[in-house]
Formats: C-alpha cells, structure tokens, sequence
C-alpha cells in the first residue's frame, strides 16, 4: 500500500501532443525507451505522495494549474500508476506541510516537455545537458524539489530530473499500490 513520500509513475495520457512528445522523447532517451518496454508501462507524469487516506492518496501535482495538493482515489491509482518506496521511513509530516506552503501556486513549466526533448537533442550533440532553471515546475522538477526538501535527493543537483534518470534511481523500490 502506498504511504507518504512514496513516488507515483501515471501511464501516458492519450492525445496527439502527448503522444508525439512521449515518441520524440523516447528516441531521445534510450535508457527511458528501454524501461517503459522491460516494464510494458508508458511513463507519463509523476507525483510524490504527500498524505493517505483509507479511499485516497494526496499528492503534490504539477500540471496546468500550477503547484497544488490533489486528492486522488485508489481505484484510479490502482489502473494507471506504479508506486515506488524512495525514503527509509515516512517523511516528517511537518516536513510534508511546509513543502505544501512553500511549493503550492508555483507557475506550471508549461515548455518542459518541448524544453526536455531539445535538451535531450542537446545532449546527444554536445554530451552536455541543457537545461532552463527558473521558478516554474513540471512533474519531475517537483518530485525532485520534494525528495531533496525531505532530506534525500533523488538526483545530485547537477543532473537534469528526466524520467530516465529518476527510475534509474527508484529501480528495485516499487511497492504495491
């Protein structure tokens, strides 16, 4: 069962720009192509959850709304997400809370899928990754802001939070939804 600080994986959403985005991507990033065909699951978004309840999870979503807690039921959980265990025990609820007021409203990164596949073209040019560091935030940046925030980086600072290098970390941490 998941608890907090766990990480959620959300299958891909269907629509044309998510599928064209998810295709250049995955040619981009071999080592994400790979895991989304060892596991037969199609990584699209990410969220640590923050909060569980008996018939829902609270997570910390980063979508077109911005930053903000979302309330999300097991049912739907269950069909479209897997669950990985990155921290020891559960994080400091305090902890939890204060993440909540200082990263609820932060601006969507609405460029970050466009942004990681010219970043990722970038890299395979020059064997440096490119990135914007500013104040807005999609999926991966704000699961990789929370880890940090609770006391275990998911990613050294340095590295860009692609899909890639996030399951790379959560590998062998997966536990039931």
């Amino acid at each position: 069962m998941v608890a907090s600080g766990d990480i959620l994986l959300y299958r891909k959403g269907k629509g044309i720009i998510p599928a064209i985005l998810h295709w250049l991507i995955r040619r981009l990033d071999r080592e994400y192509d790979q895991w989304c065909r060892e596991n037969d699951f199609e990584i699209w978004h990410m969220e640590p959850v923050l909060h569980v309840f008996p018939d829902m999870a609270v997570t910390m979503c980063a979508d077109m709304g911005g930053c903000h807690p979302l309330s999300v039921d097991y049912d739907y959980l269950k069909e479209n997400c897997k669950a990985f265990r990155w921290f020891d025990k559960k994080p400091d609820p305090d902890m939890i809370e204060a993440f909540i007021f200082l990263f609820s409203g932060r601006p969507y990164d609405i460029t970050s899928y466009f942004g990681t596949a010219l970043a990722l073209l970038w890299e395979k040019i020059t064997g440096r990754f490119w990135r914007v560091v500013d104040d807005e935030y999609h999926c991966q940046e704000l699961t990789a802001a929370f880890c940090r925030f609770m006391g275990k980086p998911l990613l050294q600072n340095n590295i860009y939070p692609t899909m890639a290098a996030m399951i790379k970390q959560l590998k062998g941490k997966e536990v039931k939804v």
